[in-house]
């Protein structure tokens, strides 16, 4: 890592945008040991850069917390400030890419599972049908560590439950959101249950995530037919779920989408239209319009029938 500073001509140093990058990836990550596992450096070596920031901005922006170091108030604002420019270096990059209007080189992908099961292969087949120059790279990232995952540029976009998505991260302006999906839930019961309703099903063993939307509809629509979600097995694996519903262990709120397509022949118990999960995508604000964003997303809305 060199040391490219410039200066302008009355001599005053200009922040380095990479350093500015780092301080921005401490303040996500939390500790210069993960920027560094995260960006290939030793960590002595983030630690050096980010001690030039300070010398270059006068002040100082972290302090020791036992054996790590945060940011001081100072940090903060510089981080800020330092997020704005690099959204501006995102529209850059987009506005290059779209001078060719060619989707291109890596775009990195991380999917809700559900979409990633139904729909995965059949996507990247497309894409390298009619893109044959951009090289998807998809990876399974825990929904609670999606947005984290895109702003430390480990991926470029992501699809997954909207309830996942933290509002400190869309409102200070890094991530950009929009929602892509109303996906239904059905509530799947065991075939060797024979014929039940929901207050019937409510005294009945649950297996359900350990969090999300889906586990609060489990609870909320227990509650309006009289009863407690009796939730007995908890995973956030919705082939686990499935599982669960086919051999006769549990009842299971699931994806339409999942249940249509693995199991067909599993009785449901028709819910209100109102029981669904919201499903959106989400890229670092400037990047919206790339070009293999783009085409990544219309593929995706072609997949599932949805209007452009």
């Amino acid at each position: 890592m060199t040391d490219n500073r410039s200066a302008d001509r009355s001599g005053a140093v200009m922040l380095n945008l990479h350093r500015l990058q780092l301080l921005v990836e401490l303040r996500n990550r939390g500790t210069i040991a993960a920027v560094a596992d995260a960006l290939g450096y030793s960590p002595s070596a983030v630690s050096q850069q980010l001690s030039r920031l300070e010398r270059e901005a006068h002040a100082p922006l972290m302090a020791p917390v036992g054996r790590r170091v945060v940011l001081t108030q100072q940090g903060n604002l510089l981080a800020d400030h330092a997020q704005h420019l690099l959204v501006e270096v995102e529209r850059a990059e987009t506005a290059l890419a779209q001078w060719s209007g060619e989707a291109v080189g890596v775009l990195r992908l991380a999917m809700l599972w559900t979409l990633t099961a139904t729909l995965g292969t059949e996507l990247l087949l497309r894409l390298q049908a009619r893109h044959p120059q951009l090289d998807v790279r998809l990876r399974e990232v825990p929904a609670e560590g999606a947005l984290a995952a895109l702003r430390s540029h480990d991926v470029d976009l992501v699809v997954v439950e909207e309830s996942s998505f933290g509002e400190a991260d869309v409102d200070n302006g890094a991530v950009h959101l929009e929602p892509f999906l109303d996906d239904p839930l059905v509530l799947a019961v065991p075939p060797q249950w024979g014929p039940v309703d929901l207050a019937a099903v409510v005294q009945r063993p649950w297996a359900t995530s350990a969090g999300g939307s889906t586990r609060l509809w489990v609870e909320k629509l227990c509650r309006r037919a009289g009863g407690t979600a009796q939730i007995r097995y908890e995973t956030d694996h919705p082939l686990v779920l499935l599982q669960f519903v086919e051999d006769g262990l549990a009842a299971a709120l699931l994806p339409q989408m999942l249940v249509a397509s693995r199991a067909p022949h599993l009785p449901r118990i028709e819910l209100p239209a109102e029981v669904s999960r919201t499903i959106s995508s989400a890229v670092r604000t400037g990047s919206q319009f790339h070009p293999s964003v783009v085409a990544c997303l219309t593929e995706l809305r072609q997949l599932l029938d949805l209007p452009d």
